[in-house]
């Protein structure tokens, strides 16, 4: 779950191509297209309106979605800033109870991003009332628990300022290819920022001796050992 329509398949594309190529369900939902801020090569077109922008970044987000076998969801709840009211985190906390996803993937929460760390703290809050057994009865949906929470690293450069610290890695080596032909749709940005995601995922490659490599945080990770485990 992205705040803007790019930003899940610039961080964690390759991730999501690995899980839908090993026969796992994948959704890419966006809060808002990011017609505005987010698309600063569609606002050197001349007449460009937002509705406009809108619709073009609604089919580089389906577009997009198709390449890395996943279903697109769209939220038009506009950009810079994004607000999640009460009535849009009930929205997203049936979502999460219609789609019953293990696992979700989001921004990180001390994104330096209004619109980003927005989104986080969405995910959280609708996370905590999908599972509410006494919340949401008036929808017929019945209660869900994602299991985990995980958070995408912001950009490179902006890592030590927000605190960021990877629990682990996802070798995407064998998907990266595709996880880069999956942000070609995005026009409405610029080339040099997309060039950006090849060079971050070999940074992160470099780190644990692969190629390529996306990184993520976990939400309050909870295993009880008896013993300190060997492996992770």
């Amino acid at each position: 779950m992205g705040g803007h329509v790019a930003d899940v398949p610039k961080r964690c594309g390759g991730a999501l191509l690995r899980h839908s190529r090993e026969g796992h369900g994948v959704y890419i939902a966006c809060l808002s297209f990011g017609e505005t801020k987010e698309s600063p090569n569609l606002w050197k077109v001349p007449g460009m309106t937002v509705e406009r922008a809108r619709e073009v970044k609604r089919r580089e987000g389906c577009e997009s979605s198709k390449i890395l076998e996943a279903e697109f969801i769209a939220f038009d709840w506009g950009d810079s800033p994004l607000v999640v009211d009460e009535k849009r985190l009930q929205t997203v906390a049936e979502l999460l109870r219609r789609i019953k996803p293990q696992i979700v993937v989001t921004h990180w929460v001390l994104s330096l991003y209004d619109d980003h760390r927005a989104t986080a703290e969405a995910v959280i809050k609708a996370s905590e009332e999908a599972s509410n057994q006494e919340r949401l009865r008036e929808t017929g949906l019945e209660p869900w628990a994602v299991s985990r929470i995980c958070f995408f690293e912001p950009e490179i450069g902006r890592i030590d300022v927000t605190r960021f610290t990877p629990d682990f890695y996802v070798d995407i080596s064998d998907v990266f290819e595709g996880k880069m032909r999956a942000l070609e749709p995005f026009v409405s940005q610029t080339a040099e920022e997309m060039e950006y995601y090849r060079v971050a995922a070999e940074y992160c490659g470099r780190q644990v001796g692969v190629k390529y490599a996306e990184r993520y945080a976990v939400y309050r990770p909870q295993r009880l050992y008896t013993l300190i485990p060997t492996e992770g």
